[in-house]
């Protein structure tokens, strides 16, 4: 059988999920964009997340349509910036959860909580499904 691109035999879609997507830590976003894909009982999650923050608000977190496997924790590395850092984040999908818990560095802590700074987060996830 001849070599054909893989295509032929498989051409999954990109599902937009942002506006269902359960999102907390801005006060508002000018960016909001998240997009799954299935392949097997693997998900691919991109998002892209720009917005305003308010004082007292040190986190921030969406939802995903599908909960991770039950079986580990997932750590993931993202891209973050905020006013004074642009860093290496990290994002946290607990064992059968559906929420990302988003980090502004690999280290996690908290984002800066000044009223109106804004803070970026963006990346590509992989997720196992159960």
């Amino acid at each position: 059988m001849a070599k054909t691109s893989a295509s032929t035999f498989f051409s999954p879609a990109w599902v937009d999920y942002s506006g269902s997507s359960t999102l907390s830590g801005w006060v508002s976003l000018s960016v909001q964009k998240i997009q799954y894909m299935i392949i097997g009982k693997q998900m691919i999650v991109q998002f892209n997340l720009t917005g305003v923050t308010s004082t007292g608000i040190t986190t921030a977190s969406f939802t995903i349509p599908f909960a991770n496997s039950s079986f580990a924790d997932s750590w993931q590395p993202i891209r973050t910036i905020t006013a004074t850092t642009n860093a290496v984040g990290v994002a946290l999908i607990s064992a059968s959860s559906s929420t990302v818990n988003i980090y502004p560095s690999a280290a996690a802590g908290n984002w800066q909580s000044a009223a109106g700074v804004v803070k970026t987060a963006y990346g590509t996830l992989i997720i196992s499904l159960s």
